[in-house]
């Protein structure tokens, strides 16, 4: 019954703490992250146009149906075989960017 009582009041106290040094670590890492924002929002002319020129580079991309190598909705199997040419022409692709030249004298039909 002690051994019951003192766990029932050391683990509550324990996680408190494990808790406390996790926010900790939240707080000083969020503190970084605004002190950053600050100063990318007091940066100068130069800094200014190399973050526009950056942006323009960022683009936004969405990932439709026909991206997708699997998904969860349909079975592996089903996927595979409603994907079943696409599968095999990618695979004629690799065999034909690998396969070694041809020379004139393996043609048989000389």
């Amino acid at each position: 019954m002690v051994a019951y009582g003192v766990g029932f009041l050391a683990i509550p106290l324990i996680r408190y703490g494990l808790l406390q040094l996790k926010n900790q670590g939240i707080n000083s890492r969020n503190n970084q992250r605004q002190q950053q924002a600050i100063w990318l929002n007091q940066a100068g002319d130069e800094l200014q146009r190399k973050l526009n020129f950056a942006q323009q580079f960022a683009a936004q991309t969405i990932i439709g149906a026909e991206d997708l190598a699997y998904t969860t909705e349909t079975d592996l199997l089903d996927q595979e075989i409603n994907q079943r040419a696409q599968i095999d022409a990618e695979w004629q692709q690799r065999l034909e960017q690998n396969a070694p030249p041809k020379h004139p004298q393996d043609d048989d039909s000389l």
